[in-house]
């Protein structure tokens, strides 16, 4: 499996994508944990992120958060990553649109997500914060388990 660091090389730019999105440092940030989150380099995901990021996927209860406040920290993370990223066989990012501001990125997309020898396509709509240092501080993922479960199909 190619490194973190070569996805990220290798990732298209979203189409359309204004010359001040391209340059956002959320739009970097982002990318760079979907490069770790695409080679399964848990440490590569990670290291995108503030030590005391939150990440909210999907943005309200879920499995992975009953309370819907979703993962805070990187040991949290860590076990956020354990129980979704690494468990997929695939994973790729189909974004659509990108909208920066302030600073915030909010990507407009479709995840295939790779499930043994399937494929679940995820409609979704993510927004990034980031801190200073251009790390991700918070993370809403806004997608819905249900509509996602019945695009499953063969890979």
């Amino acid at each position: 499996m190619p490194s973190a660091s070569e996805i990220f090389d290798s990732l298209p730019d979203v189409p359309g994508a204004s010359e001040q999105a391209l340059a956002h440092p959320a739009y970097t940030a982002a990318r760079r944990s979907w490069a770790g989150a695409k080679s399964q380099d848990k440490e590569a995901w990670l290291a995108a992120f503030t030590d005391d990021a939150i990440v909210e996927d999907p943005v309200g209860p879920s499995m992975y958060s009953e309370d819907g406040s979703g993962q805070r920290g990187k040991e949290m993370l860590a076990d956020f990553f354990d129980a979704s990223i690494a468990v997929i066989s695939s994973l790729d990012f189909d974004m659509r649109d990108v909208l920066t501001g302030g600073d915030e990125a909010v990507f407009i997309g479709t995840l295939h997500v790779g499930i043994g020898d399937k494929i679940m396509d995820t409609d979704i709509v993510l927004n990034y914060r980031v801190a200073e240092a251009g790390k991700i501080a918070h993370l809403r993922a806004f997608w819905e388990m249900d509509r996602a479960s019945a695009t499953i199909h063969p890979a």
